[in-house]
């Protein structure tokens, strides 16, 4: 079967790619960029942007063949194009979106794939043009329900500065139920997800859940840490600098412990608490990494004691999971899909923004310290069946009915 995977970024969409590849489909990928090593464009960057360069790397994958990969070179001027106009991430990303879907629509007229995967946002052209030759349409949800957001938009202020101005909301949340509309079956990566689609009318018969993976191979135990009990607690968050994933939380937390009493190390790019960042990083103890490769990620979780995962809104939150199997028990909320697999054993699932359970959880880890190795076992056996190789026969049996 001919399958066209359309994602104008990466997210888990490699390892769709390479799931359908395995089963045997003729798999092509529609992204907005891939990194070619030996290319015209990326020596250029090396030179002149070697910190661009590096963040480029991470576009590919030697698994996925080249020539099946599909990418128009005019998508990487659009974001500058944003930036330069001082656009709004919700709308830069929304119309990055929509160029995406109208470049690959033309392709799925051109080649009429059997099977088309798109993500929202940017498949409501695509679908409409692989309905036009009767192929099959299937949402690959990265997301929740978009009446879910509206419903955080309207309890956390702060959710409408970074989801747009209510028209913008109310255009891309019309266009995600048009998709909806189209889409034959819709994939949820957690059941979190799943229940945001069910509760806001969708069908129980057009979802599939499939849950996503972590890498084994790269996040995995130490077999030799010890705690000393005497040490400030090591707190470890991976994630966007952002007040969406509770940063702001996280931090007015920190600021009610002893400074001797815990630490905090934050890996992840600049977003909107980055002043926020700014304002505390000189009086509390905090290390910020503003990026790292996924081996060295590994490494940073193992040196650490318990992941914090404040987060409001995370359909699957990968870096949840990634850090339960490097042995980690985890703080995080009942608004991230790897929620549902954090119990009283491995960690605390609290209410997202609720500062009180925040820092009871702290303080729990404070006071228990000789407990974490044991839940860190327990977070590691939670987690294990939850590997990319278990997601791939899920999608399997996922798409197969469908096909």
């Amino acid at each position: 079967m001919k399958v066209l995977v359309s994602n104008p970024s990466l997210q888990h969409t490699r390892n769709t790619v390479k799931a359908l590849q395995a089963q045997g489909h003729e798999t092509y990928f529609a992204t907005a960029y891939w990194f070619h090593p030996n290319g015209w464009f990326e020596k250029i960057v090396a030179v002149f942007f070697p910190a661009l360069f590096k963040s480029l790397q991470s576009k590919c994958d030697s698994e996925i063949p080249t020539d099946k990969v599909i990418t128009r070179f005019s998508a990487l001027f659009l974001p500058f194009l944003n930036r330069l106009l001082k656009r709004s991430v919700e709308y830069s990303s929304y119309t990055e979106d929509r160029f995406h879907d109208i470049w690959v629509s033309k392709w799925v007229e051109l080649h009429k794939p059997q099977l088309v995967i798109g993500y929202e946002k940017s498949c409501l052209r695509s679908f409409t043009a692989a309905k036009k030759h009767g192929a099959i349409t299937c949402l690959d949800l990265a997301q929740v329900h978009p009446y879910f957001i509206r419903h955080l938009r309207q309890q956390h202020p702060f959710f409408k500065s970074i989801t747009g101005s209510e028209s913008l909301f109310n255009t891309i949340a019309q266009h995600k139920l048009n998709e909806y509309q189209l889409a034959d079956k819709i994939i949820c990566i957690s059941p979190f997800a799943k229940s945001t689609l069910s509760e806001y009318g969708v069908g129980l018969e057009k979802i599939e859940l499939t849950i996503l993976g972590f890498n084994p191979q790269i996040f995995y135990p130490n077999a030799t840490k010890i705690i000393n009990t005497h040490e400030p607690l090591r707190l470890i968050y991976a994630g966007i600098i952002t007040k969406r994933k509770g940063i702001h939380i996280l931090l007015e937390s920190l600021n009610s412990f002893p400074s001797n009493s815990i630490h905090l190390t934050l890996i992840g790019p600049a977003g909107d608490a980055s002043d926020l960042l700014a304002a505390y990083k000189n009086t509390l103890p905090i290390q910020y990494i503003p990026a790292c490769s996924q081996l060295e990620l590994a490494n940073h979780f193992r040196a650490a004691h318990i992941f914090v995962f404040p987060s409001f809104l995370d359909s699957w939150a990968a870096v949840v999971a990634e850090a339960m199997a490097t042995g980690l028990p985890v703080i995080t909320t009942s608004s991230t899909g790897a929620s549902a697999m954090v119990d009283r054993h491995c960690g605390f699932v609290i209410e997202p923004g609720n500062l009180t359970e925040l820092n009871s959880a702290i303080q729990f880890f404070i006071d228990h310290k000789s407990e974490i190795p044991s839940m860190g076992i327990h977070a590691v056996q939670q987690i294990a069946p939850y590997t990319w190789k278990r997601y791939n026969q899920e999608l399997k049996n996922s798409i197969n009915p469908i096909t």
